[in-house]
């Protein structure tokens, strides 16, 4: 599956926000499998995998031992997050909390803004979409 990195890893490697690459292998823990899932295809855990493998495209990170060329480890970041919900009363509600999870989003579909200055062989762009001129700039650039 094609996946975008979302956070700055490291540079040097070229481990950076919207680094492209393939995943290539999940490492997990065997405690960590939710026995409760009896179906063979599908695998449930209970928490975070230890790190994923992908392979950068376009990209020449350092080598890293017992992996293949152009094959990078990616951990799981912990990061803080607010959630604010705002009552009826105009008050708002503020909570904060830490997601652990894989700096990793599906490379499938990317926003206007996102795309800007990729080099892609082919593309479907939605033109109706888009709310501005600046969009459809940035879209077709």
């Amino acid at each position: 599956m094609k996946v975008v990195i979302t956070v700055n890893i490291c540079a040097n490697d070229n481990l950076a926000n919207s680094s492209q690459g393939i995943l290539r292998q999940i490492v997990y823990d065997k405690d960590s499998i939710e026995s409760s899932v009896s179906n063979k295809n599908i695998i449930v855990l209970k928490s975070p995998p230890k790190y994923i493998i992908i392979e950068l495209t376009g990209r020449n990170p350092g080598s890293y031992q017992d992996l293949q060329p152009n094959h990078v480890p990616i951990y799981p970041v912990k990061r803080p997050c607010v959630c604010t919900i705002w009552k009826c009363d105009g008050t708002k509600i503020q909570r904060r909390f830490q997601c652990f999870q894989l700096p990793i989003t599906p490379a499938f579909t990317f926003t206007d803004y996102k795309c800007q200055g990729r080099t892609l062989q082919k593309a479907i762009v939605d033109l109706a979409s888009s709310n501005t001129s600046n969009g459809l700039y940035v879209m077709l650039s």
